[in-house]
C-alpha cells in the first residue's frame, strides 16, 4: 500500500548459553516510495544456517570423505568428480536431521528502486560463511551375487570438517520501453571458496563359505581445497502487440562456470587371506588437482496468437548449445625426490563434453472462468559429444551420439470455488549425463569404492504425472490435500558393480530402462466444536514407492523400496492462552533386492511428540516439546530410543512488549542423536552421526517498527486461531514427501 511505504522496521536477536553457544541476527529495512533497502546479518554456532549459500563447486570432485558401499554412498567427490549414479540410494533418517555441529556467519544488502517512469532495479549481495565438523560411525552390510554366499560387514569411523566461503550478487534490471514492450536483465556472480579435510578408519568382516575372518583394515585421510566461480545472465525482451493475446518473447540464458582444486589421498589398506594370514596391502599416496570449466547458452522465442475466446496457441523454438571441460592431473609420492612428481596415468585425462539441441513446440490452452487446460508437444534434434585424451594410453577419442525426442505437456486446473481446485500436470522431458558420470577416470577416493565415468552414456528420458487437489473451509477450517507423482524413466543412468577384489568394488554409470516410481500423501484437518473451537484433529499419510534396476556383476537387479507413513495428532487450543499439541507417527520401511532375496529387509520408526505454548501470566509465555524416537529392525546397535526435550521461558518487556528476554534450553535430558539408514543396488548402511546436543541459552530480542501496519495476531492471520495457521503455512511451506524429478533442459 502506498500510504505505508515510508517508515523502517527491523528486528534483532542477541543470545548467549553454556558451551560457548551463541546466536545472534539482525534484520533493518527503510522504505521510502518506490526505494527500499535491507540489511541482514547473523552469526550462531548451534546449527543455523542463516542464509545458504549456492553451492557451484561440489561437481568438480576432489577429495571428499569416504563411505563404504556401493552406488548410494554419499562421499564427495574424487578424481572422477562426485559421481554416485543413479542409485544413490534411499535414506531414512531418525532423530536430528541436522548432523555435525556448525558455526555460521552470514550477512547481505539489499537494495530497490524505481528510476523515473520506466527502470526499476534490484540488487543484493549476500556473504555466507560455514565450518561444519561431523563425527560418524556407521555398519554396513553388502552382498556378492557373482560369489555365492559372500557378504561384507564393513565398520567404518571417521571425521570430517567442512569449510565454505560464499559471495553472491545480484542483480535485475527491467524497462519499460513503452505500454507493450519491456526488457528484463537479471545477472548473476557466485564466487565460492571451500575446504574439506576427512579422517576414516575402517574394518570389514567378511563371511563365505561358512567362513568368517578379517578381509582388510586400513583408514584414510582426504584433503581438499577448491575455489569456484559462476556467471549467469538471463535477458528477456517480451512485446504485446495491439491485439490482445498475442504477443512475442525473446530469450537468451548463459551461464559461464569455472572451478579448480587440489586434493590429497592417503590411504593404506590392508588385505587378509580366508585362514586370516596377510594377503597383501594397497596403498594410495596421491595428490590431484582438477580444472573444470562450462559454458552453456540457450536462446527461446516464442510468439503466442488467440484463435477464439479464451483461447491461445502458442508456438516456440529453442536453441542449446552446452560445453564443458575437465582436466584432471595426479601425481604419486616419490620416495626418492620426497615430493609428489610421478605420474599417475590411470587417474589423468582432459575430458570435453558438448551438447547442442534444437527444439520446436506448440501449445494450445483455453482459459475459462471454471477450468484451463493445456496441452503441447514439442520435438527436439540433440547431438551429445564426447571427447577424451587418455595419459594412460595416450588416446585422442570422440564419441558422438544422436537424438530424437518428443516432449509431451499436459495441464489441466479446474476451480470448484475460490478455496477448492484440481491440477493435474504431465510432461516428458529428457536429462543429459553429466561431465562426472561421462568422464571416464577413476575416482579412488575411497579404495573400496572405484568409481569411473562412461563416455558411452545416453541421455534419460523421463515421464512425471502429477495430480494434486486441494479444499479449505474458510467457516469451519476444516482442510484436505491430496499430492499424487508417478514418475518413470527410459534409459535411466544407473549402476554396473563389479568385484576388483574380495571387498573392492568397481562402480560405473550404464543406461538401463525400467526405473519407475510413485508417491502420495494426503493430509486432513478437522475442527472440533464447542468449547475447543479453534482446536483440530490432524491426519498425515504417506507412501513411496521406488523400483531401481541396476547391474551386479553383468546380472540385472531390481532394487525396490516401500515407505509407508501414517501420522495422527490433535492441536487443543484453550482460549489463546494455553496451545497443546499431541502427534504419534509410525513409519514401515521394506526394501528387496531381486538378486538376492535373502537380503531383503523390514525396519521401522516410530515417532511421539508433545509440545505445549502457555502465556500463564501477563507477558510471559512458556513453551516445551518433547520426542521420542524409536528404532526397529536395524543393525545391531542402531536400535535405539532417542528422546528429545526442549523448553524455554519469555516475557514480553518494555511499553509496547516490543521486546523479550528468553530463556531456553536444549536437550534437556542429553540424549539426542542422529542415525540414518541408506539403502543402496547391493547393501544397507546404519549412521550414527554427531548432532548438538544439550545447551542453555539467554536470548534478547528487540523489534523496532516505525511503519504503518494492519492490526494482526503473532502470525499474521486475524481471526485464526495459532494451531490452525501452523497447519496451514505447514500446507504452503512443506515440501512434497517425494524427490522433485530432474527439470527438463531449458
Amino acid at each position: 500500500r502506498k500510504d505505508k511505504r515510508n517508515g523502517y522496521f527491523g528486528r534483532g536477536v542477541a543470545g548467549y548459553g553454556t558451551d560457548g553457544r551463541y546466536q545472534s541476527t539482525l534484520t533493518f529495512n527503510r522504505f521510502d516510495e518506490d526505494q527500499r533497502f535491507s540489511v541482514i546479518g547473523a552469526a550462531n554456532n548451534i546449527n543455523v544456517q542463516g542464509f545458504n549459500f549456492s553451492d557451484i563447486i561440489t561437481s568438480m570432485g576432489g577429495f571428499g570423505s569416504r563411505s563404504a558401499g556401493g552406488g548410494g554412498s554419499n562421499f564427495n567427490g574424487g578424481f572422477g568428480g562426485s559421481y554416485t549414479g543413479g542409485g544413490r540410494g534411499n535414506v531414512v533418517s531418525l532423530g536430528t536431521s541436522q548432523t555435525g555441529i556448525t558455526k555460521a556467519i552470514s550477512g547481505g544488502l539489499n537494495y530497490t528502486d524505481k528510476i523515473g517512469e520506466k527502470l526499476q532495479i534490484t540488487s543484493s549481495y549476500f556473504y555466507s560463511n560455514t565450518d561444519n565438523f561431523v563425527g560418524q560411525s556407521s555398519y554396513q552390510h553388502s552382498f556378492f551375487t557373482n560369489d555365492g554366499d559372500s557378504v561384507t560387514n564393513t565398520t567404518q569411523n571417521g571425521t570430517t570438517e567442512s569449510i565454505n566461503r560464499n559471495h553472491r550478487f545480484n542483480l535485475r534490471l527491467e524497462y519499460t520501453l513503452d505500454s507493450n514492450t519491456s526488457i528484463l536483465y537479471i545477472p548473476n556472480l557466485t564466487l565460492q571458496h571451500s575446504e574439506s579435510y576427512n579422517h576414516d578408519t575402517l574394518y570389514t568382516q567378511s563371511i563365505k563359505d561358512s567362513l568368517n575372518y578379517l578381509a582388510n583394515q586400513g583408514f584414510t585421510n582426504n584433503s581438499s581445497i577448491k575455489n569456484g566461480t559462476s556467471f549467469n545472465e538471463q535477458l528477456l525482451i517480451r512485446h504485446r502487440f495491439h491485439k490482445l493475446g498475442r504477443t512475442i518473447t525473446l530469450g537468451l540464458n548463459n551461464t559461464i562456470n569455472y572451478s579448480k582444486g587440489n586434493g590429497t589421498n592417503f590411504s593404506p589398506l590392508q588385505f587378509y587371506n580366508t585362514d586370516g594370514s596377510f594377503d597383501s596391502t594397497l596403498l594410495q599416496d596421491l595428490q590431484n588437482s582438477q580444472v573444470t570449466r562450462a559454458n552453456n547458452n540457450v536462446l527461446s522465442l516464442s510468439y503466442t496468437e488467440p484463435v477464439g475466446k479464451g483461447k491461445l496457441i502458442e508456438l516456440n523454438y529453442a536453441y542449446t548449445n552446452n560445453y564443458g571441460t575437465s582436466d584432471n592431473k595426479a601425481f604419486n609420492y616419490d620416495s626418492i625426490s620426497k615430493n609428489y612428481t610421478t605420474i599417475n596415468a590411470p587417474l589423468t585425462n582432459y575430458f570435453g563434453n558438448g551438447f547442442y539441441a534444437n527444439r520446436v513446440g506448440t501449445n494450445f490452452r483455453v482459459v475459462k472462468t471454471k477450468y484451463n487446460f493445456q496441452l503441447g508437444m514439442g520435438v527436439q534434434f540433440s547431438e551429445l559429444s564426447s571427447h577424451t585424451i587418455q595419459a594412460l594410453t595416450a588416446k585422442d577419442t570422440t564419441i558422438k551420439q544422436n537424438f530424437l525426442n518428443f516432449f509431451p505437456v499436459a495441464n489441466f486446473n479446474y476451480k470448484f470455488s475460490n478455496t477448492q481446485n484440481l491440477r493435474i500436470s504431465y510432461r516428458g522431458h529428457t536429462n543429459q549425463p553429466s561431465i562426472a558420470q561421462l568422464q571416464n577416470v577413476e575416482d579412488v577416493s575411497n579404495p573400496l569404492q572405484i568409481k569411473t565415468g562412461n563416455p558411452a552414456l545416453k541421455e534419460e528420458f523421463e515421464n512425471n504425472l502429477n495430480i494434486r487437489y486441494n479444499t479449505f473451509n474458510p467457516s469451519t477450517y476444516k482442510y484436505l490435500s491430496v499430492n499424487i507423482i508417478l514418475d518413470n524413466q527410459y534409459n535411466n543412468i544407473v549402476n554396473s558393480i563389479d568385484t576388483l577384489r574380495q571387498g573392492v568394488q568397481l562402480i560405473k554409470p550404464v543406461n538401463m530402462s525400467g526405473t519407475y516410481s510413485g508417491s502420495s500423501f494426503v493430509t486432513l484437518g478437522i475442527p472440533l466444536k464447542g468449547k475447543f473451537r479453534g482446536s483440530n484433529f490432524n491426519f498425515n499419510n504417506s507412501i513411496s514407492y521406488n523400483h531401481t534396476p541396476s547391474l551386479l556383476y553383468g546380472q540385472p537387479n531390481y532394487s525396490t523400496t516401500l515407505v509407508i507413513t501414517q501420522t495422527a495428532g490433535i492441536n487443543l487450543d484453550f482460549h489463546d492462552k494455553l496451545n497443546l499439541g499431541l502427534n504419534a507417527s509410525l513409519a514401515y520401511n521394506q526394501a528387496n533386492y531381486s538378486a538376492e532375496a535373502s537380503q531383503n529387509s523390514i525396519y521401522y520408526q516410530q515417532t511421539y511428540t508433545a509440545d505445549i505454548s502457555w502465556y500463564f501470566i501477563k507477558d510471559w509465555i512458556l513453551y516445551t516439546d518433547f520426542n521420542e524416537y524409536i528404532n526397529s529392525g536395524r543393525s545391531a546397535g542402531f536400535n535405539q530410543t532417542i528422546p528429545l526435550w526442549n523448553a524455554s521461558i519469555a516475557r514480553e518487556i518494555l511499553k509496547k512488549r516490543n521486546a523479550e528476554i528468553k530463556l531456553s534450553v536444549n536437550d534437556i535430558l542429553n540424549q539426542n542423536q542422529s542415525i540414518s539408514r541408506t539403502i543402496g543396488d547391493n547393501y544397507t548402511t546404519d549412521t550414527r552421526s554427531t548432532v548438538l546436543k544439550q545447551y542453555f541459552m539467554l536470548t534478547f530480542t528487540y523489534n523496532l517498527n516505525r511503519a504503518g501496519s494492519n492490526t494482526k495476531n503473532n502470525n499474521g492471520m486475524p481471526g485464526i486461531p495459532r494451531n490452525i495457521q501452523r497447519q496451514i503455512q505447514q500446507l504452503k511451506t512443506e515440501p512434497a514427501p517425494a524427490p522433485v524429478p530432474k527439470s527438463a533442459n531449458p
